[in-house]
């Protein structure tokens, strides 16, 4: 060991402690990366420091107080009287015979029942303080555990440096997701898949809920001193709580440091009598880590997208995909066959197909313009829109006879302010074979900004036109099977590369056990009571929406089949 090594070997203990200053660190991390000796020790010293700390946790309630005359105790020993406060823990975790030294004294401090001065946070700390002083931290690194399989195992890690990114990484068993935002663009990528999709950055000037999300229970802590303990050599104090709805069988517990900052989180649950950790998170702050973490860099084979089977500016071969730029090359607006713009949002009909007894096939479109894009910015364009629509049945009596459509909805997607929508039209009242043409009754909702910025001008934020347009029918006639399964392949081809909670297909019929498990918990349901007299085609009327990977397609395109079939009988009728 040279002279570096043993400068290294300090800030190793000020590392463990949580005195390292960035540029320090960042020598450190490049010492560490050339020196096996050094990596060696500080691997021992980090296990030394949490063996030492679960020591310092189970002595005694009042452990920060004591800790402080164990530490003047070690300063008049081991040090010269001229040396810094700072240097005590060092010193204290580079000897072994100071580390014994300090947990004896403790722990003698302990059995005499000494009580020294120090600086607690007081009865409570709240949600907000804990937000405002985790948004003082320059960059946040976090790390959380969940029980799996019977183990404890990594869940998520986040890192957060302000002004430059955030980076979270999800894992459950098998499946992995990662998220990087550098404030210009979000780049999300699944485990297995062998291209990433980026979209604009969401911001990041706050700090991700992921961080901040488990804190939210702070204000219905207490104070607990008997757990206090030192967490990455930071002395923090413990605060415990519960769920509202479960208070005598989870425990939620915070270890909060001097600046009111949560350092460590436990969840646990009741069971059998035992208290067992199902969730586990560690904080630290004010850390130093390489930029290129907010680099999109996923792994080898992770570079190139095979892209859609579709016409699209990007083609096979990109590096990236960016699915508003996806989704608004497979519906855009030149290739329509109608537009109209109504409340600063385009409607828009992509295909409209004639079908066997007189079933009407439509896939829409609804999106803001290019002047309400300049006017209005959305926070969140993945799981946001500027509106929404959906289509009524638009009655009519022509000469002593009603005529309406039934609309279907089949499936949906929305991403980047584009929404999309598969939807079936039942006519009725219409003599067999003389349905020539569609109309569509729409229903125009806007939300967010633009509904805000309507309302301040005095402008309806909903409207009904009826009809919208009215588009004639082509003459041949298609497969109705056939289109309702193409749906479900564009869907499906879409939901890798957008939200998660931006796709869907339309009711998915209950099973017959369903059925049943839903009668017992509804029991006073008008379906319910159908159900129980008889009337099986009632669960045709009550699913549920799931995703193409959730759903085998040909048990999909039969149910979907099945109701419109069942709703044709019943027009009938």
């Amino acid at each position: 060991m040279n002279s570096v090594c043993d400068k290294m070997r300090d800030y190793i203990a000020d590392m463990v402690t949580g005195t390292l200053s960035q540029e320090q660190a960042r020598l450190l991390n490049q010492h560490l990366s050339q020196c096996p000796t050094c990596r060696n020790y500080a691997h021992q010293l980090k296990e030394e420091d949490l063996l030492l700390s679960e020591l310092f946790t189970n002595i005694s309630a009042d452990m920060a107080n004591r800790q402080q005359r164990v530490l003047e105790a070690v300063e008049s020993c081991c040090l010269p009287k001229q040396s810094k406060p700072l240097l005590i823990w060092r010193t204290i975790m580079r000897s072994r015979i100071t580390k014994f030294a300090a947990a004896a004294a403790i722990i003698v401090a302990a059995l005499l029942g000494i009580h020294f001065i120090g600086n607690p946070l007081g009865s409570n700390v709240t949600f907000a303080q804990a937000v405002e002083s985790m948004k003082k931290a320059r960059t946040i690194h976090a790390v959380g555990y969940a029980l799996q399989d019977g183990r404890m195992r990594k869940a998520n890690e986040i890192w957060y440096e302000r002004g430059a990114g955030i980076k979270l990484a999800w894992t459950y068993k098998e499946e992995g997701r990662v998220v990087i935002d550098n404030g210009q663009w979000r780049w999300e990528h699944r485990q297995g898949d062998h291209f990433a999709v980026r979209n604009k950055s969401l911001g990041i000037d706050n700090l991700p809920g992921e961080i901040t999300e488990p804190s939210r229970y702070l204000d219905k802590c207490v104070r607990d001193s008997a757990g206090d303990m030192v967490v990455d050599g930071v002395l923090c104090e413990l605060y415990v709580g519960s769920y509202p709805n479960k208070p005598d069988s989870t425990r939620l517990m915070f270890w909060i440091d001097q600046e009111r900052r949560p350092r460590r989180f436990e969840e646990k649950v009741l069971e059998n009598g035992i208290w067992k950790i199902i969730e586990l998170g560690q904080v630290e702050y004010d850390i130093a880590f390489d930029h290129s973490v907010f680099d999109p860099n996923f792994g080898q084979g992770v570079d190139t997208v095979n892209g859609p089977d579709f016409d699209s500016d990007l083609g096979a071969g990109v590096d990236i995909a960016d699915g508003a730029e996806f989704l608004g090359a497979h519906f855009s607006l030149e290739k329509a066959i109608f537009t109209k713009e109504e409340m600063s949002l385009i409607f828009a009909v992509h295909e409209l197909k004639r079908c066997q007894n007189d079933v009407i096939f439509a896939v829409t479109s609804l999106r803001p313009s290019e002047q309400t894009l300049k006017d209005i910015k959305s926070e969140d364009l993945r799981v946001h829109n500027y509106g929404d629509y959906e289509f009524g049945s638009c009655w009519e009596r022509n000469d002593g006879r009603d005529t309406s459509y039934s609309p279907i909805q089949l499936g949906w997607i929305y991403h980047g302010g584009l929404m999309v929508k598969w939807t079936v039209f039942v006519p009725n009242g219409f003599e067999a074979g003389q349905v020539t043409q569609c109309k569509f009754d729409l229903y125009y909702l806007t939300v967010g900004k633009l509904a805000m910025k309507r309302t301040e001008a005095g402008l309806p934020v909903r409207e009904r036109f009826k009809p919208i347009a009215t588009l004639p029918l082509p003459d041949e006639q298609v497969s109705l099977e056939n289109l309702v399964g193409e749906a479900y392949d564009v869907v499906e081809l879409f939901e890798p590369i957008v939200a998660e909670e931006s796709l869907t297909l339309k009711e998915i019929p209950f099973t017959d056990a369903e059925m049943e498990d839903f009668t017992k918990r509804v029991p006073s349901d008008s379906i319910t009571k159908e159900w129980k007299a008889g009337n099986k085609s009632v669960r045709l009327w009550h699913g549920q929406s799931k995703k193409p990977s959730q759903i085998n397609k040909d048990r999909w395109v039969e149910d979907r089949l099945t109701y419109i079939r069942e709703k044709q009988r019943q027009k009938q009728l």
